[in-house]
């Protein structure tokens, strides 16, 4: 997903391997700039510079294609892009102490954010497809791959790569990394949210909500195999009923999202992925909006 900062910043979600096989993704927190950059072109820095495709449209699935346009140029709706749902400002406490194996205590520390602009749903495959068709992002994996992964357990986790499938075109793009995230953020004028961006819009701004929902459990609300058997993603905005506020859809379950965060888990360090996934993975508290998992 994307946010958008009205200091005119830019913003997309993460990815997690060890835990969910490959099922992260992102959004985007953006920032728009004053000025749009025209097809065939991509924003570098404060210019827009010609794209160069480094990946070709090789492996590319025929899916529903969009067209090579940044999102920052897309009509606006009110203070935001179409597409993105703006989330006010404020302060907040944010931080968690360590209670599941996939949550990463942390210090709980008075922070404030900006208004911004959020993505209302996961990036899809069908958008990720198109910027590797345009350029200049790389191919999704097919494959899902950590150090030390068994061979048993990368063929049952592959199936769930969404890259390939021309049958998931509306579903959130995984298996990227936390590099690629950067380079499709950037190709949209816009970069991946904070790890406070994410919390804020993820607990109600102000409201301090357990779940993005509210403070009921992960029942039906949820794309995630705790109450209902699931073999991957489901579609982006299929369950409302799980909506953040401003109708931001799955911010908990489907594939968990990087941020920019970074931060520690023991003696390694990682980037932070938000969310948790459908496949059940330290849920229900992976789902928290305070909860925390790095790769």
């Amino acid at each position: 997903m994307v946010a958008l900062n009205r200091m005119w910043i830019v913003t997309m979600g993460a990815l997690a391997l060890a835990c969910d096989g490959g099922n992260t993704t992102h959004r985007l927190p953006a920032v728009v700039l004053p000025v749009a950059c025209p097809v065939g072109t991509m924003l570098d820095g404060d210019r827009c510079v010609a794209i160069s495709n480094l990946d070709g449209a090789a492996g590319i699935p025929s899916v529903a294609e969009e067209p090579c346009v940044p999102e920052s140029a897309a009509s606006r709706t009110g203070s935001c892009p179409a597409g993105m749902a703006p989330v006010p400002g404020g302060t907040f406490t944010t931080g968690a102490p360590l209670d599941t194996v996939t949550t990463t205590g942390r210090r709980f520390e008075t922070v404030t954010v900006q208004p911004f602009c959020m993505d209302l749903t996961e990036v899809t495959v069908a958008a990720y497809a198109s910027c590797v068709r345009c350029g200049p992002c790389s191919s999704a994996a097919t494959t899902a791959d950590w150090p030390t992964i068994p061979d048993d357990v990368r063929a049952k986790r592959s199936v769930s790569c969404n890259g390939g499938r021309t049958d998931r075109h509306d579903h959130p793009v995984n298996c990227v990394d936390w590099e690629q995230s950067g380079v499709f953020c950037r190709a949209q004028g816009k970069r991946l949210p904070t790890d406070e961006e994410w919390e804020w819009a993820a607990r109600g701004e102000g409201q301090g909500r357990t779940y993005p929902w509210g403070n009921a459990a992960p029942d039906l609300q949820v794309c995630w195999s705790g109450k209902q058997e699931r073999d991957g993603t489901c579609a982006v905005g299929s369950f409302p009923e799980g909506d953040a506020p401003g109708g931001i859809h799955d911010l908990a379950g489907n594939v968990s999202e990087w941020t920019t965060g970074y931060g520690e888990a023991g003696a390694r360090g990682g980037h932070n992925h938000r969310g948790g996934n459908w496949n059940g993975c330290g849920s229900p508290p992976a789902k928290r909006t305070r909860a925390r998992s790095i790769t």
